[in-house]
């Protein structure tokens, strides 16, 4: 089996010369071309260019950086910085009247990511109606830094978090839940990576960049039992709808085990290994769709999302009538301010009156249809920490492979890539190749 996995069968690699030469211990990084192409520069190896489905390696006078600023030896890029701290703290006002005060702390994880580690509620005198977001420092030569949040403009009274996603719980009794879409990685080579050969990581075109979901929608009789109107004009089918944005202006986050990874201006990623996945668990996809998984290092590549709300209902018309005004039935003089008898002349105690549009052909107790115009906020972006979350965005993991013939319904819990030695390229005993 082993002899088997060190193969290099299927290789979608071409190493055009002598590219791998003399490299020291330190793990192979890749560092930016002068310009923006499908070309970049690996350490020791000398310029890569992407070309179709294949990565061709050679030597080459134009990669004269051997690294850059988003250099990773071990590809531990992080969302947050490890040791971070934040607080949340809430004050608004309920429908009863009553304050609702919190603060919740998050810590940033060895991991990179924000967890909760304490929430307390509290009662006020006097509720403050917004939202505090606090930078917490340790020792006594930092000062805290605190931010304002805008209060809640959504039809969401409150929110509940998942791995991968909120619930609103919204207005009128109206719930929805919307989760992050996966996003898809397509990997150059594939299925195998191999030692000291760099590898392409990149967010599929087809992941979805936009999900949204909507409420159960209240129909006329329901907005009328729930006394749901806008001043005197009635509503119907009144819906509210969630959605998650994908924001591409802020790069995904690679994490890559045991290996160098060099972020891309275009979100993508060059990865190489120093030494084969052997010995990892079982979780690669094997050359034959039939066979046993491949050892493997595991992957994951973070994106950033913004959270959008939405509101649409519709409302009872209204239009203007010229009517006779009351105060002249008292001996009031009132000037004309509209046209009643169409002779394209004001009238005396006339004046413009705005009435509902309540015309009933039907008899079934519900204006008719022309009595209706729709009413559409358009999605809006908001900010999540006005909930309580530590950020104004949403940082998520839910990625996985692109479906493939080897991996027709590949899971959304990260990649796993083998990385088999190349043979040919073996170092000695001096650590030197041949």
């Amino acid at each position: 089996m082993r002899e088997r996995f060190l193969s290099i069968v299927g290789l979608t690699v071409l190493l055009v010369g002598v590219v791998l030469v003399a490299v020291g211990p330190q793990p192979v990084a890749a560092a930016p071309m002068a310009d923006e192409s499908d070309s970049w520069c690996v350490t020791g190896v000398g310029e890569c260019t992407l070309q179709g489905d294949t990565i061709t390696c050679q030597e080459s006078a134009a990669c004269e950086s051997e690294g850059g600023p988003g250099d990773s030896e071990s590809g531990e890029e992080q969302v947050c910085e490890p040791g971070d701290w934040l607080s949340v703290q809430r004050e608004e006002t309920q429908a009863d009247g009553r304050c609702h005060a919190s603060i919740e702390y998050y810590q940033c994880g060895y991991d990179g990511k924000w967890v909760r580690t304490n929430r307390e509620e509290y009662t006020v005198a006097e509720c403050r109606d917004q939202v505090t977001v606090c930078q917490l420092w340790a020792g006594p030569d930092y000062t805290d830094i605190c931010w304002e949040v805008p209060l809640n403009p959504t039809p969401c009274e409150d929110m509940n978090w998942s791995a991968n996603g909120i619930q609103c719980v919204g207005e009128y009794g109206l719930n929805v839940s919307v989760s992050v879409p996966c996003q898809r990685v397509r990997r150059i080579p594939y299925p195998r990576s191999m030692v000291l050969v760099p590898a392409l990581m990149q967010l599929d075109p087809d992941s979805p960049a936009w999900r949204e979901a909507w409420s159960q929608t209240l129909d006329y009789n329901a907005c009328l039992n729930q006394n749901i109107k806008e001043g005197d004009r009635l509503v119907r089918n009144y819906r509210i709808g969630i959605a998650w944005g994908r924001d591409d202006d802020i790069p995904p986050v690679w994490r890559v085990e045991d290996a160098a990874v060099q972020s891309r201006p275009d979100g993508s990623a060059v990865v190489s290994w120093e030494k084969a996945s052997w010995g990892k668990p079982r979780c690669g996809p094997s050359l034959d769709p039939e066979g046993d998984p491949l050892p493997a290092y595991r992957a994951q590549v973070y994106t950033n999302w913004t959270a959008f709300w939405r509101r649409i209902y519709e409302r009872q018309k209204t239009d203007w009538e010229c009517v006779y005004a009351w105060q002249c039935s008292y001996g009031q003089d009132i000037a004309g301010q509209c046209d009643h008898d169409g002779d394209g002349h004001f009238d005396r105690c006339y004046v413009p009156k705005q009435v509902l549009c309540d015309d009933d052909e039907n008899d079934d107790g519900i204006p008719d249809e022309h009595c209706w115009d729709t009413v559409d906020s358009g999605w809006q972006p908001f900010d999540l920490r006005m909930f309580g979350y530590p950020t104004s965005q949403f940082v998520s993991g839910a990625a996985g492979p692109a479906p493939t013939a080897r991996e027709p319904n590949p899971g959304c819990n990260g990649l796993c890539i083998p990385v088999i030695e190349v043979q040919g390229v073996i170092r000695n005993a001096r650590g030197q190749y041949q």
